[in-house]
């Protein structure tokens, strides 16, 4: 006789797991949209099918479960725990989809890192101006935390933009003792002022992947080469 798997979303949600681990992406989408659909109201089901459309570079996908988790219970530990992994694999996880999708107006709560890792996510993905767009509202929300200022200096610094050079400056002003901020702000000084004097744009491409760097951020450097043109 035929064993049933059992209807439980729990089981659904640890086999999704595994099936990650696995690579079996595809199985383990799967498996993440049974538990949700057996329990839509649990931010960690959410969370993890996130998760696992992140590695198939299924950005809005993504994004669009972040805003889902964070519906839920933004308040939660499950909530908090994704925060950190978004930081953590920077952008990859919490945020909206691309300029012109239907879930980019969706209005996540005001909490800025939740905006500031929503940014990560547009930026990572190329929407330069909705990750400005997220960083400004993590800046008005929490005017006071100097990541928010290095990471939309990082996203003018994309756009050739001379605000990226007033953005280090405040992050550094906020953390005066941090010499990676004081390296950032004098980098992206020059870099401007070189690009001015060449007529070129190569300089603060260049300055951009070393920031890139430092910001940990590696996974934009093949962005930032094509996005500024030389």
């Amino acid at each position: 006789m035929q064993t049933q798997e059992p209807k439980n979303a729990d089981f659904f949600n640890s086999r999704g797991l595994t099936f990650h681990e696995l690579k079996e992406w595809e199985i383990a989408i799967s498996d993440y949209t049974e538990a949700i659909k057996l329990n839509p109201e649990n931010a960690v089901y959410f969370n993890n099918r996130r998760n696992t459309f992140h590695a198939i570079k299924e950005w809005d996908k993504a994004i669009s479960d972040f805003i889902e988790a964070v519906k839920q219970d933004h308040q939660n530990a499950a909530y908090k725990n994704m925060l950190s992994a978004a930081k953590s694999e920077a952008g990859k996880n919490a945020n909206i989809p691309a300029t012109g999708s239907t879930e980019t107006n969706r209005p996540i709560p005001n909490d800025s890192d939740a905006y500031i890792s929503r940014g990560n996510a547009l930026q990572e993905k190329g929407d330069i101006n909705g990750a400005i767009a997220d960083y400004n509202e993590a800046i008005r929300l929490n005017p006071n935390d100097a990541r928010f200022y290095s990471n939309r200096g990082l996203a003018y610094l994309f756009k050739s933009d001379e605000r990226a050079v007033t953005d280090f400056e405040t992050a550094l002003k906020l953390d005066p003792g941090n010499a990676k901020r004081q390296e950032n702000f004098t980098r992206a000084k020059n870099a401007f002022a070189q690009s001015k004097a060449s007529g070129k744009d190569t300089t603060i491409k260049e300055v951009a992947i070393e920031i890139a760097k430092d910001i940990g951020k590696e996974i934009i450097i093949g962005l930032i080469k094509s996005y500024i043109p030389i």
